[in-house]
């Protein structure tokens, strides 16, 4: 069930790159089926996207949310 979901709401981020609610859900999904690498993996594009889009104090927020999960994440302490 939650891979039906995660596959879904991934083509959906595809699809609508600046839907917050497609990406917000995704991590979600992939947290809750206890896939934690990849939700991280999809915190810091989700960050990137909005760095490239200008968008840098929200970036840092994602940024923090991956260390919350991770304080060891050396990707995402990089990119603060």
């Amino acid at each position: 069930r939650y891979d039906q979901a995660a596959t879904v709401l991934a083509r959906a981020v595809v699809e609508f790159p600046d839907a917050r609610e497609h990406r917000e859900r995704l991590i979600d999904v992939l947290i809750e089926d206890g896939q934690q690498d990849r939700a991280i993996a999809e915190m810091i594009a989700w960050a990137r996207h909005l760095v490239h889009r200008g968008q840098r104090d929200e970036a840092a927020q994602r940024l923090d949310e991956v260390l919350l999960l991770d304080a060891q994440q050396s990707e995402a302490r990089a990119l603060l």
